[in-house]
């Protein structure tokens, strides 16, 4: 009784630990948040918020920094999913080893596996999902953006790495090798390399004075994005870094996200 959130607890949402066997028959395990008045008859908007790439897992039991926001997202009528896809750590050395030489590849292909997954649960709107991930995350998003348009009605991409050669070698040349030794790897991960024309519901966010993934890589993005035609939203932080830091700054990076997704998901 004496938590501060005990008096709010009946608007909480649900929080599952589930897994599911993947068609390339892998078992993926992922953290669902659905709203406390959840109703398996009801088609709810469904938003996808992955890491996915080395060093990081995000479905485990217990508690991550955004996950009062993510309650918060439920409470706006969304369902939320974490998975860990192939390539993240904690399952051994073979299945971080899938990404290896070829970073953006079965990542989406597991992504996509457990937004089919909850699609056949039959409480999912497949013409409302939406991804949102910052850094390897936003990465992520954008690659799965371009590469399954028929998924992903919206995507929304925080300081996102879009060429990896643009990326600290000590970090990259550790699962992709040398881009004289892999260039074809470096080539099928490069996020401009998977452009194609979609519609106007990407949010590219990057703050100008990141010293981690650079701003370059959104800045390239834009230019080939406007070279397409590609209809796009950005949002550009003068001064922050990687984290965005700072009270004001956090709050207007996620109302920026959560009004975006209010906008390109939620019914009228």
């Amino acid at each position: 009784p004496q938590h501060p959130l005990f008096a709010y607890q009946n608007r909480l949402p649900r929080v599952d630990q589930k897994s599911f066997v993947s068609p390339q028959g892998t078992r993926l395990y992922y953290t669902l948040f659905t709203p406390h008045n959840f109703l398996a008859s009801k088609k709810y908007p469904l938003l996808v918020m992955p890491y996915g790439g080395p060093t990081r897992q995000v479905s485990y039991d217990g508690w991550d920094r955004r996950d009062l926001w993510y309650s918060f997202l439920t409470q706006q009528g969304y369902v939320v999913i974490k998975l860990d896809n192939r390539g993240s750590p904690r399952r051994g050395k073979k299945f971080e080893d899938a990404i290896h030489k070829n970073m953006g590849s079965v990542e989406v292909e597991d992504q996509v596996a457990g937004v089919k997954h909850l699609i056949q649960q039959g409480f999912i709107d497949p013409s409302r999902v939406g991804m949102m991930g910052w850094s390897y995350g936003g990465y992520l998003s954008l690659m799965s953006f371009f590469k399954h348009p028929e998924i992903y009605s919206a995507a929304v991409a925080v300081a996102p790495v879009t060429d990896w050669k643009l990326y600290d070698t000590h970090y990259t040349e550790r699962y992709m090798e040398t881009p004289q030794n892999n260039p074809q790897g470096y080539k099928n991960s490069n996020v401009l390399q998977h452009i194609q024309k979609a519609e106007s519901h990407l949010l590219v966010i990057h703050g100008m004075a990141d010293d981690n993934v650079l701003f370059s890589h959104s800045t390239q993005l834009f230019s080939k994005l406007q070279e397409k035609a590609q209809p796009f939203s950005m949002m550009i932080y003068p001064g922050k870094k990687h984290g965005i830091a700072g009270k004001n700054a956090r709050i207007h990076v996620f109302s920026t996200i959560t009004e975006f997704f209010n906008e390109k998901l939620k019914q009228k």
